[in-house]
């Protein structure tokens, strides 16, 4: 079961536009047909949970690839982390730099298609080992559980947060 999706990519891809646009998407923008934004494609995360005590979510996704955790909050940003295991490859372990809320009428290309989930969230990471890249990571939440086992699957009780986008 996904209780929503993740996507992370370097700092650079993130805000470089042109770099972040695939063939399509550049076709789109001649033409003046731009296509929205879409999560489709995007991994799923099989776990979600809000440490109602602490205000951190703790997120996780398994691919065939990698798995990541990532832990969060918009409260205290500084204090998160992440680890990414790449199978047959190193983890990359780093801290959390940013965390803002993207809002429900967000209209940045960059994090529009979070608009519909139920919270958004686009958080930046600083790798721990040299030379400390840092990662985008967008996050759409339709479901959670908080640390009282309270399913947020068909809620409208949601973390309280505030945040530009």
């Amino acid at each position: 079961m996904s209780c929503g999706v993740v996507k992370f990519m370097p700092r650079e891809a993130f805000f470089d536009s042109w770099d972040s646009l695939d063939a399509e998407d550049l076709a789109d923008l001649v033409t003046g047909t731009p296509k929205s934004p879409t999560t489709s494609g995007w991994p799923k995360i099989t776990h979600a949970i809000f440490h109602s005590s602490e205000k951190v979510f703790v997120i996780e996704t398994i691919t065939p690839s990698f798995s990541a955790l990532l832990r969060f909050s918009s409260d205290d940003p500084k204090a998160g982390h992440y680890e990414i295991r790449e199978f047959k490859k190193s983890t990359e372990i780093g801290r959390t730099v940013t965390v803002v809320p993207v809002k429900a009428d967000a209209k940045d290309r960059k994090v529009a298609m979070l608009a519909p989930f139920k919270l958004g969230f686009a958080i930046r990471t600083r790798r721990d080992a040299a030379p400390n890249p840092e990662r985008i990571w967008l996050i759409g939440l339709m479901e959670w559980k908080d640390d009282g086992a309270t399913d947020h699957a068909g809620s409208d009780q949601l973390p309280s947060h505030d945040g530009p986008t």
